[in-house]
Order: structure tokens, then sequence, then C-alpha cells
């Protein structure tokens, strides 16, 4: 039998994640807008740095691309 992590892990497209639900409904909200929508101003760190008045550091993964080299995504499958 499958694990509920590996079903998660499994599951395309991704809004059809529905164990999300009750759990993380503002995931599906995500889902929602595509990478370069203005609703993702709020999170967006490149522009905020003079704002900063603590150290930070940011790391970033193969996947993501929040603090580096913008790189058009391909979306339409996962979502």
């Amino acid at each position: 039998m499958e694990s509920s992590g590996a079903k998660m892990q499994n599951t395309l497209p991704l809004r059809d994640l529905g164990e999300l639900q009750g759990v993380a409904s503002y995931y599906f909200d995500w889902l929602t807008h595509p990478a370069e929508d203005p609703w993702w101003d709020w999170c967006e760190l490149r522009n905020k740095y003079p704002q900063v008045q603590a150290a930070v550091l940011n790391v970033s993964a193969w996947y993501d691309d929040n603090y580096g080299l913008r790189v058009p995504r391909q979306t339409s499958q996962a979502c």
C-alpha cells in the first residue's frame, strides 16, 4: 500500500492533492497564480534587501529561482 507521502509525491497535476485541502488550503490559492503574477510581489525579496536591518542568508536549491537568475518555469503539467 502506498503511503500518503508517496501518493502526494506522485500526484500530478498538483491541484489534485485533495489531502492538503484541510491542512493547507492556501496551497490551492498559490496554484491559481502563475509564477510572474503580481500577486507574488509580497514575497519577492530581491527588491527589498535595502529595507532589511538584520543579517540575512538566503539559500536556494536546484528548482528554486527566488534569489538568482530568473528562468521561465514549465508549470503547465504541475498545476
